[in-house]
């Protein structure tokens, strides 16, 4: 994958970070720490207006921010370094264990 330099968003997903406690520093935190990235195959979804659309491929960032909380964001497929965040949470128990598995396997 592309080496991410800087993250951009939309008014929209900043509200949905900001409705979740959550800010585009949090995805930063993520992104510049030890970050795990998993692909997300592109997929059918409805649009606002209730067609249907094809949704592109994206990318799942699991990992902690500065004060530890383990956070999961999506983010679309990086352009020369500029990756957009299209949402993000706290991490589930399963995205969790998934990146302490993936870590695990890192170690020496």
């Amino acid at each position: 994958m592309e080496r991410i330099h800087d993250l951009e968003m939309s008014e929209e997903s900043e509200a949905k970070l900001s409705d979740r406690g959550l800010s585009i520093d949090d995805a930063y935190d993520v992104i510049e720490g030890q970050p795990v990235f998993l692909r997300q195959k592109a997929a059918d979804e409805l649009a606002p207006d209730g067609s249907l659309r094809r949704r592109p491929a994206r990318i799942q960032v699991i990992g902690p921010d500065l004060s530890g909380r383990m956070l999961t964001f999506i983010i679309e497929q990086p352009i020369d370094g500029v990756a957009r965040v299209v949402t993000g949470w706290p991490s589930s128990k399963e995205q969790r264990d998934h990146y302490r598995n993936a870590t695990r396997s890192r170690r020496p």
